[in-house]
Order: structure tokens, then C-alpha cells, then sequence
């Protein structure tokens, strides 16, 4: 039985638009699904110890991270509470997303966490983020946003080509 999924095993599948992880599926390479801009739907089996899918994403249950989103994933999503940091590039472009909603307990967004989200238009930061990355939401169709009080640091880039921000 198949119990791993190699480094870009499956990159650049531009037809691939569902995929079902067995329970068996222990360990997933870096970039294992990259370039599959068609990915709508994954799915984990219940029996799973190790991923799960909360709103549609992808999680590694310990520690719990975000591992995947399908770039084709549409609509509003929220993230699960439990973690202390989005890494980076791991929304990079998902182009339908149009609202994220990230939990208390966040505090760093990573470098490109968002980037080129193209239809992203809103974004709830929690009052625990501190920390903004480079590029975290470049490129994408945020109107406003409203910053934490606690957000000490906003690195470069990180709102660049937001074209269509009008309030902070």
C-alpha cells in the first residue's frame, strides 16, 4: 500500500481537479501538488492520523500546519484555530479565494502567504498577529483591511500591487 507521496509527484497535473488521501498516506513531499491550478477538492480519509481538511485545506495534524490548498478552492475560508503562524507561500495563488478569516493565536504571516490571490477581497487579521512577511498579500483584490493593535512589523512589499486597497 502506498503510504507516501514523493516531492512534485504530482506538479503540473493541469487536469487534476480532486484528489482522496487514503488513511494509509503517512508523509507528503515539498511541492507534491504544485501547479495544479484545475485542484478544486482534496478529501483525507476519516482513519487518517496524520492530514486532515478543515474548509477545504489541507492540515498535518501534529504539528498542525496548513500542508495544501487547491489552487482552484473558491470562496471563503477559515483557518483552523491551533497554529501560530501561516508559512510561507501557502495560498500563493489561489485565485478564487475571496475571503480568508484567520483565528486568535496567529501571530506571523510568512513571505508570500497570500500572494496573487488575485479575487481575494477581504481578510479578518486577528488582534494576536505581530508579524507581517514580504509579499504576504501581493497582488491581490483586497479593498481594505484593518490592522491589529498589536501588529508591530509589516515587511516589504506586502501589500504591493494591491491595486484595489482603499482603506487601512
Amino acid at each position: 500500500a502506498v503510504t507516501g507521496i514523493g516531492n512534485a509527484a504530482f506538479a503540473g497535473c493541469k487536469w487534476l481537479i480532486s484528489l482522496h488521501l487514503p488513511a494509509g498516506i503517512r508523509s507528503i513531499g515539498v511541492n507534491a501538488f504544485s501547479l495544479c491550478y484545475a485542484m478544486e477538492t482534496i478529501s483525507v480519509a476519516e482513519a487518517n492520523e496524520t492530514y486532515m481538511v478543515y474548509d477545504g485545506v489541507l492540515y498535518e495534524r501534529s504539528p498542525l500546519r496548513v500542508r495544501y490548498c487547491p489552487y482552484a478552492l473558491s470562496g471563503e475560508i477559515c483557518i483552523k484555530e491551533g497554529m501560530t503562524e501561516i508559512e510561507s507561500s501557502k495560498f500563493q495563488y489561489c485565485k478564487s479565494l475571496v475571503g480568508v478569516i484567520l483565528p486568535e493565536g496567529i501571530e506571523v504571516i510568512r513571505d508570500g502567504a497570500f500572494d496573487h490571490c488575485t479575487s481575494l477581497e477581504s481578510v479578518y487579521l486577528p488582534t494576536s498577529l505581530k508579524t507581517i512577511g514580504r509579499r504576504a498579500f501581493s497582488s491581490t483584490g483586497l479593498t481594505s483591511i484593518m490592522l491589529p493593535p498589536q501588529l508591530s512589523r509589516i515587511d516589504d512589499e506586502a501589500f504591493l500591487d494591491c491595486t484595489q486597497l482603499y482603506t487601512i
